[in-house]
């Protein structure tokens, strides 16, 4: 299965058929307003009656723009986006969606804006919040070999007037109304990941 997409969005189920669900229903009003987008659900082997489910209510909704791919066998998380990956290569944009997410109004477009109009940016991130409305972390210090092993003893926390410095968790800017690009971080201490935190 070939086809040549602007976007392509992939989410991986393993038995949990109503987080998708409810996921492709926050997708259902954004997807149609992009123009040749797809979205590939690969189920992981279930076995739970999950794609059947899941086709039963892309067929009453005829949503045309999703496809179900029902794999024999758990390839596990990055294995199943590979999988979508690999079943629409063509694609200029992949976002990996996880099931349990509910995709807010003009997000989609929003960040297919900011990657088109920054051609720099590799790949970002949009503001992920938790279900009580609390910001989560999606940019982190890049783990060199002894800050993981510092931050796996649980040492920055416990000892953090000694060990603050193996924290992979950036708290020293303000993740609820500033982006965090790689131009204005990464570049200059070598020491982030290339995302980006776009305010919508």
């Amino acid at each position: 299965m070939e086809t040549g997409l602007t976007l392509l969005i992939v989410i991986v189920n393993y038995k949990t058929p109503d987080l998708t669900i409810n996921c492709l229903k926050s997708l259902s009003n954004q997807i149609v307003k992009i123009k040749n987008s797809h979205v590939v659900v690969v189920d992981n082997n279930s076995q739970d009656g999950s794609p059947e489910k899941i086709n039963q209510i892309i067929k009453e909704n005829n949503w045309q723009w999703v496809t179900v791919l029902a794999e024999s066998k758990n390839w596990g998380f990055s294995g199943g986006n590979n999988r979508g990956l690999e079943t629409f290569s063509n694609h200029e944009y992949a976002l990996l969606l996880n099931s349990d997410t509910i995709v807010y109004d003009r997000t989609l477009e929003y960040c297919l804006q900011v990657m088109e109009e920054q051609k720099d940016i590799g790949v970002m991130s949009c503001k992920l919040l938790n279900e009580d409305g609390s910001l989560q972390n999606v940019t982190r210090k890049f783990p060199n070999p002894m800050r993981s092993l510092i931050s796996a003893l649980g040492l920055p926390w416990y000892l953090p007037f000694l060990f603050n410095w193996a924290n992979i968790d950036d708290d020293t800017w303000d993740k609820e109304n500033t982006k965090k690009d790689k131009n204005t971080y990464f570049s200059r201490t070598k020491d982030y990941f290339s995302h980006v935190l776009p305010t919508l």
